[in-house]
C-alpha cells in the first residue's frame, strides 16, 4: 500500500508542520512537556509513517538530511565558552568530568555484556554515552556519526526516554527529599551553606528571548561554512570512518569558532540548533516499522538500563569518594543526562540561584566532550568486538 501524500512540496510541509506542533505542544500541552520537543517530533512521525500517511524514503528526506544533522549541531556548539568554563570553581567541574568517566566505564561495561545481543549494538554504546554527557541531540549527531540504521535510531531514543524520565523527575524531587532524609543527610554530608546558594541574579529560564534576523543570517552562514570545510576534512579518510572524523570536525571547529567575540555576540544559536535538529527526528520517525522496532525495543532498553544503572552508581561512588557537595552532583548528573536548561530548572526549583548559570555550563561541557566520547568508546567497542 502507498502512502497518501508522495508530492515532495506536501511532504516538506507536513514535516514542518510536525516541527511546529512539537514545539508548540511542550510548551502549552500538560502530556507533551514531559516529553519535550524530540520524543514528540519523533514519535509523530512514526505514526504518520505506520498509518501510510507519508512514505518512509523520498528525495526530499535526504535532502533535509544532508544539511539539517551537520548545521545543528554547528549551531548548538556556537555557545561553548571557555572563558566562562574556567571561571567555575573545581568541584562542578569535577562533578562534570566524574560524570563522563562513569558513562565511559559504563557503557564499556554494558557494550561488552549485551552488545552482541542487539544490531548495532557497538553502535548504541557509544550512541548512549553521547546521551548521557550531552543529552540526546549527542544520540542522535553520534548515531548519524556511526551510519546508523533509522530502526537504532528510533529504538536508542525511545529507550533513553523511558529510562531516563523516570530518572530526571527523580532528581527534579532530589533536593526536597534530601532536606527531610536524615539517612541521606548522614551519609552525604557535603553541601553548600544556604548563604552561596542564594548568591546571583535568578533568570527566567523559560521566558522570551529576543534575537534578530541578522543572528539568524549569521548562524546559518558560519554553520554551513564549518560543514562543508569538515565535509572537506572527512573526504580524506576512508568512507568507514568519514562521517565520524567529519562530526568531530564540526565538534573542533565549532568549539574554536565560539571562542571569538563576534560569535559570541550572535543570539538564538542554541534554538535554532534544536529547531533544525527536529527536522532530522521527524525523519528517523519516518524510517520505523514499528513491527520491526517491537522486536528490538527489548535488548535496547535493557541495554540502554545497563549502560545508564552502572554509570549513574559508579558516579554517585566517585562523587562521594571526593566528597562533592550534593548540590553539585545532582545539577551535573541532570546536565549529563538531560541538558543544561533542564538542570538549570532543577538548580531554580530547589532555589539553588547561585548554580542556575552553573548548571547551563556544565550542560554546554556534556555537550561538547559527549561527540568526542562517545564515537571513541564506540570504536573502542567494535575493536574488542
Amino acid at each position: 500500500m502507498e502512502a497518501i501524500f508522495q508530492s515532495e512540496g506536501i511532504l516538506l510541509t507536513i514535516i514542518s508542520a510536525i516541527v511546529a506542533f512539537s514545539i508548540f505542544a511542550s510548551q502549552r500541552l500538560p502530556v507533551f512537556k514531559s516529553m519535550g520537543p524530540p520524543v514528540t517530533a519523533a514519535l509523530i512521525g512514526i505514526i504518520f509513517v505506520n498509518l501510510k500517511i507519508v512514505p518512509s524514503s523520498a528525495p526530499v528526506y535526504d535532502a533535509i538530511t544532508n544539511y539539517t544533522v551537520y548545521v545543528s549541531i554547528v549551531m548548538m556548539l556556537l555557545n561553548v565558552d571557555i572563558k566562562a568554563m574556567m571561571k567555575l570553581s573545581k568541584k562542578p567541574l569535577l562533578a562534570m568530568f566524574l560524570a563522563c568517566i562513569a558513562i565511559a566505564v559504563g557503557a564499556m561495561f554494558g557494550g561488552l555484556l549485551l552488545a552482541r545481543t542487539v544490531d548495532e549494538g557497538w553502535k548504541l554504546a557509544g550512541m548512549y554515552v553521547g546521551s548521557y554527557t550531552g543529552g540526546s541531540a549527542n544520540l542522535t549527531a553520534i548515531g548519524y556519526a556511526l551510519k546508523a540504521s533509522g530502526n537504532t535510531l528510533a529504538a536508542a531514543n525511545a529507550a533513553d526516554y523511558a529510562i531516563g524520565m523516570p530518572m530526571v523527575l527523580v532528581l527534579f524531587s532530589m533536593p526536597a527529599f534530601y532536606k527531610k532524609s536524615k539517612w541521606l543527610q548522614k551519609y552525604w554530608p557535603y553541601t553548600l551553606p544556604k548563604e552561596q546558594l542564594e548568591q546571583g541574579d535568578s533568570e527566567d529560564l523559560m521566558g522570551d528571548k529576543s534575537w534578530s534576523i541578522l543572528d539568524v543570517a549569521k548562524s546559518i552562514a558560519i554553520a554551513l561554512a564549518i560543514c562543508e570545510i569538515s565535509k572537506y576534512i572527512g573526504s580524506f579518510a576512508s568512507e568507514s570512518v568519514s562521517e565520524a572524523i567529519t562530526v568531530l570536525s564540526i565538534t573542533t571547529l565549532s568549539i574554536i569558532a565560539a571562542q571569538f567575540k563576534p560569535v559570541k555576540e550572535i543570539k538564538g544559536s542554541m534554538d535554532l540548533g534544536m529547531f533544525f535538529a527536529l527536522y532530522y527526528l521527524v525523519l528517523i520517525g519516518f524510517m520505523v516499522s514499528i513491527p520491526v522496532l517491537l522486536q528490538s525495543a527489548i535488548n535496547v532498553a535493557l541495554l540502554c538500563f545497563v549502560i545508564c544503572g552502572t554509570s549513574f552508581f559508579l558516579h554517585l561512588l566517585l562523587c562521594r569518594l571526593f566528597k562533592i557537595e550534593y548540590e553539585y552532583v545532582v545539577c551535573a548528573i541532570v546536565a549529563a543526562i538531560w541538558d543544561g536548561p533542564t538542570s538549570a530548572l532543577v538548580a531554580a526549583g530547589a532555589k539553588w540561584e547561585s548554580l542556575i548559570g552553573i548548571s547551563v555550563v556544565l550542560g554546554v561541557i556534556g555537550h561538547a566532550v559527549g561527540n568526542y566520547l562517545g564515537i571513541g568508546i564506540a570504536y573502542l567497542l567494535q575493536a574488542i568486538l
